[in-house]
Formats: C-alpha cells, structure tokens, sequence
C-alpha cells in the first residue's frame, strides 16, 4: 500500500484484497497515507475483503 503512491498516477484508484482480520487496520492505514474515499467492501461469504482506496 506504502509503495502505491510511487506507481500511481492522480488521479488512480487502489483495489487489492485483504486478509478480513486487517480490514480496519489497513483502512486507516490508507487514510494516514493520504487516500480519500477509502472503503472495504464484503466478499461472497460477507466478510470484508476488498479494499477500494481513492488517490486525487
């Protein structure tokens, strides 16, 4: 997530799935790194696994 400013044009959008334990760390995580419009989103099976993270 750290090195996605680096490899990223503005505006992009950041989509990578994650572990459903880290969900909430690693939505901070992109806030404190500058993301907007940061959300987690369910899986199949309802448990948050997707993280959609903005970059303007």
């Amino acid at each position: 997530m750290n090195e996605s400013r680096y490899w990223t044009s503005r505006p992009s959008v950041v989509v990578m799935e994650i572990a459903p334990h880290q969900a909430d760390q690693v939505r901070n995580f992109a806030l404190e790194l500058g993301f907007v419009d940061v959300g987690v989103h369910p899986d199949l099976s309802g448990r948050p696994r997707v993280l959609v993270a903005k970059r303007e």
